[in-house]
């Protein structure tokens, strides 16, 4: 009974301050408080169509998920953001993703003072630093917590601080047609901080994570179908002195927690654009200063220093609040500088919540009047032009999965910073970008820079049927350290390697038929193209199945990697495939071998190469072509990085090795086939 007493206290006390800021209005940055009386609309759109209220679209992932940062999958995540920083406020960042059986989400909060409750039990969970996660699997919609509305609250408390008492930090409810009850249904959250203070001390840090494992069984569903829609919001408790309150933070702006219709949306899968069947198709490129193009960009945050004066190094310590900075400190300074006129920006974020200064989000608009009136978006693709990344002087540099997402709010690039930047609408699907390789491009510098492309087809044909400019932040959910991308701005001074936008549109005739499924976030899972590319010959196809690599589909059906790629000229990475994709095998009428189980996963989501078998006779593997050269793999080489080297592509160099069933199987001391 005491247990029990403990929850409804705890929900008595949630309730109090939820009404409290509901009619106070309090506004924190850019999350305006709306009444409890004007929820968001919420009802489920087309494909196609532009969201009516904030929207979350979460990917799958079949790789590893840790228990504590959900690695490495939460580096494939989507998120979203709210809040501001300052001395006394909070900014939080949320990523999300799932697999076969749970709902995984990250909450990490920019917060300079923390506590949380040593005696756990004497006093509600939200009176302390903390998050609580709203879901609803019946959407957002209705004005009261039903049966399928559920809150899971989770209170700050570093996991090795509370000495295996975790499960008292925190509480599950259900709602039951009016209010909230305690529920037993299982979850399990974890908690830790970074930063010098320390938490209950008074001193500064840089604050706190929370993460969420939510089994779908605990919401009494199994795992959701692609494109289905939940309502999902957010609230994050700050409490900064050791005897005054709490403050508020919360996603979206008009959250009442008792009426899910002001809740965001919660969508399973990567977006699928639909694109129309057109006729007379043609092609305009967009880029600032080119053919009377124009582009209008910012970044926010940390630029590529983390935020340090250039003629100053010294990075902010607790000791030394003030190293040099153009503006007082990272609390008062960073989050309000405005970056106009740079040629250069950054993009960059990480699990790790202690080096958010050198965080850095991108904002980028483009007026889409080179397309005349009338006419339909088949397809849309930006390209930013990568000159570098992060890692110099750690000899460590990583790959990021970058994505795009639509903005509703505008900005002004002379007025834009971190405290005031929009929010996000929605998130689109994303590109792998990879690091360079500091042997082939010194000091992490490319010249001439490399082209990273965003499929962007549904943010554009959603504004302009509004419209609107194009209007996307580009952020990503990184976990490694050292992982911002360099790329030139729109005010570059050689116009060659600004951001270029292109699309292609026609005469709309109809719509095509629907897209496949959704593609699971594997590393760098790409959007899926308009439609799939024509054989090179009169051949067979295969469909993308869960689990697939092209070195398992190759194995499946017979083929080398090489010879697939090559009956396959558009994919450019063989990493990057998706489920339901159609692709084409060579030849045209030799039957399909038996299929062979994929290979177990391992712990860095490559597949296993098995033992070799012959390939069988009806695929007889070509020989690598006489008179070309070997190379010997070096310690931390790759394909991709032996192709630059040799001076070849990733596919001529598969088909000069056709024993190379895995690309990303590789060992030093190896001999490969080169030109």
């Amino acid at each position: 009974m005491g247990f029990v007493m403990k929850l409804l206290n705890q929900l008595f006390f949630r309730k109090q301050s939820l009404f409290v800021l509901l009619v106070l209005a309090v506004t924190f940055s850019s999350v305006v408080v709306a009444s409890a009386e004007s929820p968001q609309a919420s009802s489920e759109s087309a494909a196609n169509a532009f969201p009516t209220a904030r929207r979350i679209n979460v990917p799958y992932t079949a790789l590893p998920v840790d228990g504590v940062y959900h690695l490495p999958a939460i580096s494939l995540s989507s998120n979203f953001w709210f809040g501001t920083i300052n001395e006394t406020t909070n900014f939080t960042d949320v990523r999300m993703i799932y697999n076969d059986t749970t709902l995984f989400v990250h909450v990490n909060v920019y917060d300079r003072w923390l506590w949380y409750n040593e005696e756990p039990g004497t006093e509600p969970l939200t009176n302390w630093d903390s998050a609580s996660l709203y879901i609803n699997t019946a959407g957002a919609t209705g004005g009261s917590p039903s049966a399928t509305t559920h809150q899971f609250v989770a209170q700050f408390g570093p996991d090795d601080w509370v000495r295996g008492r975790r499960d008292l930090y925190q509480y599950g409810f259900q709602g039951n047609g009016s209010d909230y009850v305690p529920s037993a249904a299982p979850f399990t959250t974890h908690s830790y901080y970074r930063g010098e203070g320390g938490p209950n001390s008074g001193l500064e840090n840089r604050g706190w994570w929370v993460t969420y494992q939510i089994p779908f069984s605990s919401l009494g569903v199994s795992r959701p179908a692609d494109g289905t829609q939940w309502g999902l919001a957010m609230v994050v408790n700050d409490k900064d002195t050791a005897t005054g309150g709490t403050a508020m933070t919360f996603w979206p702006e008009a959250l009442n927690g008792h009426a899910p219709a002001t809740w965001g949306q919660l969508s399973f899968g990567e977006i699928q654009y639909q694109a129309p069947v057109v006729t007379n198709p043609q092609t305009v490129r967009i880029q600032n200063g080119v053919d009377g193009g124009v582009m209008v960009d910012a970044h926010v945050g940390g630029h590529t220093n983390c935020g340090d004066a250039e003629e100053n190094p010294t990075f902010w310590t607790p000791e030394n609040p003030n190293p040099g900075l153009p503006f007082p400190d990272i609390y008062n300074g960073w989050p309000n500088r405005n970056r106009a006129g740079f040629q250069q920006i950054n993009v960059q974020n990480q699990v790790d919540v202690v080096d958010w200064p050198c965080y850095s989000r991108y904002y980028i608009q483009v007026p889409l009047n080179p397309v005349p009136a009338g006419k339909q978006i088949v397809s849309a693709k930006m390209t930013f032009y990568q000159f570098g990344n992060g890692g110099l002087g750690y000899n460590a540099a990583y790959g990021s999965f970058i994505r795009a997402y639509t903005l509703a709010q505008p900005w002004d690039e002379n007025t834009i910073t971190w405290n005031n930047a929009p929010m996000a609408l929605e998130n689109l699907n994303g590109t792998w970008v990879e690091s360079l390789d500091p042997v082939t491009y010194p000091n992490y510098y490319a010249n001439p820079p490399l082209p990273r492309t965003l499929d962007v087809s549904k943010a554009v044909a959603d504004f302009y049927a509004t419209g609107q400019p194009l209007n996307l932040a580009i952020w990503s959910a990184d976990a490694p350290p050292h992982s911002g991308k360099y790329f030139y701005s729109v005010e570059l001074d050689d116009p060659q390697y600004r951001p270029v936008l292109e699309i292609v549109y026609g005469d709309g005739q109809g719509s095509a038929s629907p897209p496949p499924a959704a593609a699971p976030a594997q590393p760098a899972a790409p959007a899926a193209p308009a439609a799939p590319s024509a054989p090179v010959s009169a051949g067979l196809t295969y469909t993308i199945q869960p689990g697939d690599t092209l070195s398992v589909v190759a194995r499946k059906t017979g083929f080398s990697l090489g010879q697939i790629l090559n009956a396959n000229p558009s994919l450019t990475n063989p990493n990057l495939i998706f489920v339901g994709q159609v692709i084409n095998l060579p030849g045209s009428s030799a039957s399909l071998p038996a299929p062979v189980a994929p290979a177990p996963a391992t712990n860095a989501g490559e597949v296993v190469q098995p033992a070799p078998t012959a390939p069988p006779a009806a695929a007889p593997v070509a020989a690598p072509s006489s008179g070309g050269s070997t190379y010997v793999v070096q310690p931390g080489n790759t394909l991709s990085i032996i192709a630059r080297r040799v001076g070849t592509s990733l596919r001529e160099l598969l088909n000069l090795n056709p024993q190379l069933e895995n690309p990303n199987v590789i060992y030093p001391g190896q001999t490969l086939n080169t030109p």
